[in-house]
């Protein structure tokens, strides 16, 4: 297990960063700033396709993706729970397995509670939007680990899990699996004695969905040990749409199908609060995000940021989550393919997260802010993203981008 561990810390010293700044969100292909404020809470459309499932006369008309936007997908659902189904059930049911996996090739890990997993939505006909009110991760957030949000959907938890690889010197975290996710989840769920798989529905896109970066391909490619844990995107002997040689990005796998989990029991989590502050520190070169200069196309930043997490369980099984980043952080202009570098400036990067699943309200919330100093500078932007859902299947969404300060 020590060199698997020492393994995965290569693995993460060798991926460049592609990704803009951000406090805490998985990584995914940029969908770009949006210019499209919206003033007040309403109910977004409903998205398509909606896709039918059912088990036992419990029925669901459901959209297999999750969002920060109402609009993009950005991860699959693969997991879907009934029966006795409400995402603190589930909650319950992993933080009561240990670490002890005998026979399985992952690193030992207990489930927890992450409140600075970024904020997503999804829809499911009857409830409409519903928002990830509680996020579990069993690893190391400095290096790799499974991360599940649960989404509160009527008689139904809708859910997604992913394997995913913190890029050094950066808060962005690499999704490098859907299905072995989804199988730990599985796994820890029957030896809880609370759920078990009763099928698999397709659902979504096959055989992949979103990409690994070309950077890393060829190292997961070439590692015997980490094979049974990530080397879903090359497996030797099948035949693909893509190099596994490194030299392009290849698919993340999937089958396109949800594991469906019959949930019986109502197991207790012990009530209380957690409080957790750390400090993360960057230091990568990355693309600018915005307001981009085509002279200096990348930025090396530096400089902490520090995460403030809260979650509470009450007496009354009421769950309620906070989470804040923020930091002041260094960002010096460079040209990687000539080696020219611009004078250093600063930026502030502030986030906030509120979730909260009671008997009766589900609610979440997302506030991001990225400011670059002084603001009025060409090349220099603010951006302002707000996302909110819930209650009752109420929607807010607003995106602002100003460059230059103009």
């Amino acid at each position: 297990m020590q060199s698997l561990t020492c393994t995965v810390r290569r693995l993460a010293a060798a991926v460049v960063a592609t990704l803009a700044l951000g406090a805490c969100d998985d990584a995914r292909e940029p969908v770009g700033p949006v210019d499209d404020p919206l003033a007040a809470k309403y109910r977004a459309p409903a998205p398509a396709p909606l896709v039918p499932v059912s088990l036992n006369g419990a029925s669901l008309d459901l959209w297999p993706y999750t969002t920060d936007d109402f609009a993009n997908p950005i991860d699959p659902v693969n997991l879907l729970f009934v029966g006795d189904a409400d995402p603190r059930t589930i909650r319950a049911a992993l933080l009561s397995v240990d670490e002890n996996r005998p026979g399985l090739p992952f690193p030992p890990c207990r489930w927890e509670d992450v409140p600075e997993g970024g904020v997503q939505a999804t829809y499911a006909t009857g409830t409409g939007w519903t928002g990830s009110a509680i996020q579990l991760s069993c690893g190391d957030y400095s290096t790799l680990r499974f991360h599940l949000r649960l989404f509160a959907a009527g008689e139904w938890t809708i859910g997604n899990a992913h394997v995913e690889l913190l890029i050094p010197g950066t808060t962005e975290h690499q999704v490098l699996s859907w299905e072995v996710a989804e199988h730990l989840v599985v796994y820890d769920l029957a030896r809880s004695t609370v759920g078990a798989p009763v099928g698999a529905t397709p659902i979504n896109h096959a055989p992949a969905y979103r990409n690994i970066p070309a950077q890393i391909v060829g190292i997961l490619a070439t590692t015997p040990e980490l094979a049974p844990l990530l080397g879903i995107a090359c497996p030797p002997g099948m035949t693909l749409p893509w190099a596994c040689d490194g030299s392009e990005d290849v698919g993340i796998l999937t089958d396109g199908a949800a594991t469906i989990v019959d949930m019986d029991g109502d197991p207790t989590a012990e009530t209380g609060s957690f409080r957790r502050i750390q400090t993360v520190q960057f230091d990568q070169a990355i693309p600018k995000p915005f307001c981009v200069d085509v002279d200096f196309p990348y930025v090396y930043v530096t400089g902490p940021i520090e995460f403030r997490e809260h979650w509470v369980l009450t007496p009354s099984n009421n769950y309620i989550a906070h989470f804040k980043a923020e930091g002041m952080l260094y960002l010096t202009p460079l040209n990687p393919g000539t080696g020219a570098m611009g004078a250093t400036y600063t930026a502030t990067v502030y986030e906030k997260h509120r979730a909260m699943l009671t008997d009766h309200q589900n609610k979440v919330a997302q506030v991001e802010m990225q400011v670059e100093l002084p603001p009025d500078s060409p090349f220099h932007g603010t951006l302002v993203v707000e996302f909110d859902v819930g209650p009752d299947g109420m929607t807010s969404y607003s995106a602002s981008l100003i460059c230059g300060g103009s």
